[in-house]
């Protein structure tokens, strides 16, 4: 039995989506897949949690995000979170 391996380019193997973890007040400096790159830092985080389970229902959170080719900064209120 024979196996074709495909070969695929760097750029092809790029994620869409980039996941940062961060504290309040913590930032980080992203590199998207077209290669610019945004400094984002958490403002707030709000939880709305289960009375009964003390589960995590809803999150939310608000963002600066400050893009470093345009250079402009604004607030930015991401909700809800999955």
């Amino acid at each position: 039995m024979t196996h074709a391996i495909g070969i695929m380019s760097v750029s092809a193997l790029e994620p869409l989506f980039r996941v940062i973890d961060l504290n309040i007040g913590e930032s980080a400096e992203v590199e998207f897949s077209a290669g610019s790159k945004a400094t984002i830092k958490l403002l707030e985080l709000h939880e709305g949690v289960d009375s009964i389970s003390k589960a995590v229902r809803r999150a939310g959170v608000i963002v600066r995000w400050t893009d470093t080719a345009q250079n402009w900064s604004l607030p930015l209120t991401i909700f809800p979170l999955m």
